[in-house]
């Protein structure tokens, strides 16, 4: 049926228009997410999406003015004589009091511009949840799935075009943010209010940014100094008992600016709702900090950096600490930089040097099984960009080298081990063409064990016209696993752990291609977009728990693929109501044993239904969300047979769909915001999540597939100091 609409859509494109392209940045070179640019004298105009780019229909003759401006910078006519692309650089103002100027930006938008399919969430969309960190950032994202690994440690794991959250790559401002260690609760250690916008791109992306990604990448943009609010609090308290509270302040001093985040999550209250006698949530806290320093004295060079430091320690299990006690405790220390150089000899030639350091300690029992680790990284990556003969043929090229010691003590076995992978990296774009975009890239790696590997990756971008883009990407990457922490919530069981001695690392081919077009209707506006994609292994650590009592971690030995279509739609139903639709299909299979089956705990189907409203005063808001979670695999455990939850179809027990619903009322008072909301409140739960008892050799909380707690509320308020 997808493929079907998307021929249809693609079908019906009208003769293809010249326009114009280009970016419009400030004099740090960041992108200006919202800048209105139209024709001098006329109604026709465009707004720059997240990465500051825009594509506006070419004038009826030449030459012809575009006027440019964005709030708080100074308003700019570009002299436009051929069509060609067009960077444009717009100087801060003076600001003005008592000023207040309002416009609407979706909080969810695909750039029509950009050769690699990129989503890009605001924190206005992150704000209609209560998005407590990254791992509750995607509650109105039908393309990322969250999960709970288990029902006792809260641990979350995200999917990506049905795959597990390993096989994508996700960053902090393109530099490593969960590897290694942080794998297990990585996702937590992000308070959502830090976030100023999520980047998601699906399928194979840049080489630049490493050789990790499969499915795509996840890239988080923190509040910079620039962008931070001189002064923002957020408070926020759960019916569950979860106390939190965030800090935001930012200062200029001299050719520096700083900005420092500050966060608080307490969970002290006990809940047994079940009555199973195991903490329904983890009990605890989690402290981060981060300081951050941008230099802004020189418009042709740029450095940034920051320090880090995360500490969290809980308790879960049961309330008796003699049957299954877990304990769970992370510290973190990170430095990361960025150093610049913009026009070195001329306009459109630069380099810049990103560095990331990582000290993790991750001490953890589950009840008598002991798994400590440390990690010590270090991450290097210097890219050089210039053009050859003109601006239409430019390349970036590099270098990165990436160091990870681990000490690891407890189950299984005690090892010390060292990964190092260096390489190098050229990336190609022609950019020549008003339709037509290529971006083709090619990495060499170097493992100290496993010895080389190649990447190549190519993206393809056809504007047919303006408002409509045809992408087509292809190409591989490979990761070395942990798979022990990576699959931490396996430890919540009774289960025999094996792990095979000769893994190598994991390698897979991703191919997809996708349609995105705004529409006009009803004079309204709305966007459609249709995905495919497809993920082939050539190697994939089986996380194999088929059967009962034992977990084991082998090499591939057969096939292991995923197959999605994805839909999208958004729609201004009216003035200040917005819609958005998302419907999913996934098949993904793997070999266990043997045996090709689906993959288990991967929905294969999911649709999502989105309504917002803003009064017409904009001091109410009101946000809705109701999601379907489709039927999936669930391994066999004999406490599962009678489970009225499961049906079974030829031996397989499979989950029956389940939909969720959340809720949020804010009211705006000024620099002051009042939220109030819900989620889960159709009350489905997973009937009993944890099987047997501790002492039992069948006891298994990790067979996870609906939500383990019922409907909930919270209520929070956020000041927004904007000086």
């Amino acid at each position: 049926m997808l493929w079907g609409l998307a021929s249809a859509l693609s079908c019906v494109a009208q003769t293809p228009q010249d326009y114009i392209k280009g970016q419009v940045v400030d004099q740090n070179n960041n992108p200006l997410f919202g800048a209105n640019l139209i024709w001098e004298g006329t109604t026709i105009g465009v707004i720059s999406d997240a990465e500051g780019l825009f594509q506006i229909d070419a004038p009826d003759s030449y030459p012809r003015k575009l006027v440019v401006s964005y709030v708080g910078y100074e308003s700019k006519v570009v002299k436009v004589e051929e069509l060609k692309q067009y960077q444009i650089v717009l100087n801060v103002s003076v600001q003005l009091d008592g000023v207040d100027v309002n416009s609407k930006i979706n909080s969810t938008s695909i750039s029509l511009i950009n050769p690699i399919q990129v989503e890009n969430i605001s924190s206005c969309e992150l704000e209609k949840a209560a998005c407590c960190n990254l791992a509750e950032s995607f509650e109105t994202n039908a393309t990322v799935d969250v999960n709970f690994t288990d029902a006792i440690t809260g641990a979350r794991k995200i999917q990506m075009l049905g795959l597990d959250g390993v096989y994508t790559q996700i960053t902090q401002e393109n530099l490593p943010l969960i590897t290694g260690l942080s794998s297990a609760y990585g996702l937590t250690f992000t308070p959502g209010s830090w976030i100023n916008k999520i980047q998601l791109s699906k399928g194979v992306g840049s080489v630049v940014n490493g050789f990790s990604s499969i499915t795509g990448q996840i890239d988080l943009e923190l509040y910079k100094p620039q962008t931070a609010l001189p002064l923002f609090l957020n408070g926020f308290v759960s019916s569950e008992g979860k106390l939190e509270k965030n800090i935001i302040f930012s200062e200029k001093k001299g050719d520096w600016i700083s900005a420092t985040l500050l966060y608080a999550s307490t969970s002290s209250v006990t809940h047994d709702k079940n009555g199973d006698g195991f903490r329904d949530q983890p009990n605890g806290y989690l402290l981060s900090a981060l300081n951050r320093w941008n230099y802004v004295g020189n418009d042709d060079f740029f450095v940034s950096f920051g320090v880090k430091a995360t500490m969290e320690d809980k308790l879960a299990g049961s309330f008796n600490s003699d049957d299954f006690e877990v304990k769970l405790k992370n510290n973190i220390v990170e430095f990361f930089s960025s150093t610049g150089w913009l026009r070195l000899s001329a306009s459109g030639k630069s380099m810049a040097l990103q560095t990331n350091f990582r000290w993790h300690d991750f001490n953890s029992v589950f009840n008598q099984k002991n798994y400590d680790a440390m990690q010590n990284s270090a991450y290097i990556n210097y890219i050089y960009q210039s053009f050859i003969n003109s601006r239409d043929h430019v390349y970036k090229t590099g270098f990165s080298f990436y160091a990870d010691k681990y000490d690891k003590q407890g189950i299984i076995l005690d090892s010390t081990f060292i990964d190092i992978i260096g390489g190098a990296y050229f990336e190609y774009s022609y950019l020549g063409n008003q339709k037509y975009t290529v971006v083709a890239g090619l990495r060499t790696d170097y493992h100290d064990f496993y010895g080389a590997f190649f990447t190549p990756r190519l993206n393809f971008k056809w504007n047919p016209r303006s408002d409509m883009v045809v992408r087509i990407s292809g190409g591989r990457g490979f990761r070395t696993s942990q798979p022990l922490v990576e699959n931490i919530g396996a430890l919540a069981a009774n289960r025999d752990i094996s792990i095979a001695s000769n893994l190598i690392p994991e390698e897979a081919n991703n191919f997809g291609g996708n349609i995105s077009k705004t529409f006009y209707l009803f004079a309204k506006e709305g966007s459609i977009n249709l995905d495919a994609y497809y993920t082939l292994f050539e190697n994939q650590v089986i996380v194999n728990r088929e059967t009962q009592g034992r977990l084991s971690f082998n090499n591939l030995e057969g096939n292991s693929s995923s197959k999605v279509l994805q839909m999208d739609i958004s729609y201004n139903l009216a003035e200040g109501l917005d819609f958005k639709g998302s419907y999913k299909m996934q098949e993904v299979v793997a070999t266990f044993d043997g045996e090709e089956k689906f993959v288990p705990f991967v929905p294969k189907a999911r649709w999502l239904l989105n309504f917002a409203y803003q009064t017409p005063f904009k001091d109410w808001k009101f946000d809705l969300t109701l999601q379907n979670i489709g039927s999936s695999r669930i391994p066999y455990h004999n406490l599962l047979v009678d489970n009225s939850q499961l049906t079974n179809e030829g031996g397989e027990y499979w989950s029956q769909p389940f939909q969720k619903l959340n809720t949020q009322i804010t009211h705006i008072l000024s620099d002051f915001e009042l939220y109030l909301g819900g989620e889960n409140l159709l009350d489905y739960r997973q009937e009993s999540p944890i099987l047997d008892s501790p002492e039992s050799e069948n006891f298994d909380a990790s067979l996870i597939w609906a939500p383990t707690m019922g409907r909930f509320f919270y209520l929070g308020f956020r000041y927004k100091f904007k000086k």
